[in-house]
């Protein structure tokens, strides 16, 4: 082999080996409008929540009939304060997803709930969870559910519902309305009862 040829050959390997790209890392998946809107109430959703421990359950919230309710209040409002109720076709769009749980549906969630050590149970039994009552009547973990929430059109409301259940007489489940703030932030700002025991 002639010099000249080894030259330009170690050339061309030194050259071809120094223009390759590092390896990229894969590119981040993007958190869908729902999610990163249930994420942020189930955040500040379970800052209000009494100091129990927690079971977030997948299994299908309580359904009831009934249209868009009229009676909507200031979420953690002291005056509380009543607003005027979000478009019927949100509402009926959150409704058609009440049995979509948030839980399963977003992987956001579930890493929040793993950071604030709430377990993720999947279907209770028809008598509740299997668990034993305690003296006061209530469940050792309070059941928690939140479903994926309808977004609107616009893209700057969201509706979702969520129940919190603590005994066989104790719990309850609402309507959220959620508003995107100017920095794409979801913030609760209204909610709506629908059930309660």
């Amino acid at each position: 082999m002639r010099p000249t040829l080894s030259i330009a050959l170690a050339f061309a390997l030194v050259t071809t080996s120094a223009c390759r790209q590092a390896p990229q890392p894969p590119p981040r998946k993007s958190v869908s409008a729902p999610c990163q809107a249930a994420e942020a109430f189930v955040r500040q959703w379970l800052i209000g929540l009494s100091p129990r421990s927690y079971v977030f359950s997948n299994q299908p919230q309580l359904d009831f009939p009934g249209p868009n309710p009229k009676d909507w209040r200031r979420y953690r409002s002291e005056q509380n304060e009543s607003i005027g109720p979000p478009a019927d076709a949100l509402v009926d769009a959150a409704e058609e997803l009440e049995q979509n749980s948030a839980g399963r549906g977003c992987p956001s969630v579930q890493d929040l709930l793993s950071e604030r050590h709430i377990p993720i149970e999947q279907p209770l039994g028809k008598d509740g969870p299997p668990q034993q009552k305690v003296d006061d009547g209530l469940w050792p973990s309070t059941i928690i559910q939140v479903s994926l929430p309808a977004i609107s059109a616009d893209g700057s409301t969201a509706v979702l519902m969520a129940s919190s259940i603590s005994g066989p007489e104790a719990g309850g489940g609402s309507f959220y309305l959620l508003q995107r703030q100017p920095s794409g932030a979801w913030q609760i700002i209204a909610t709506a009862g629908i059930w309660i025991s």
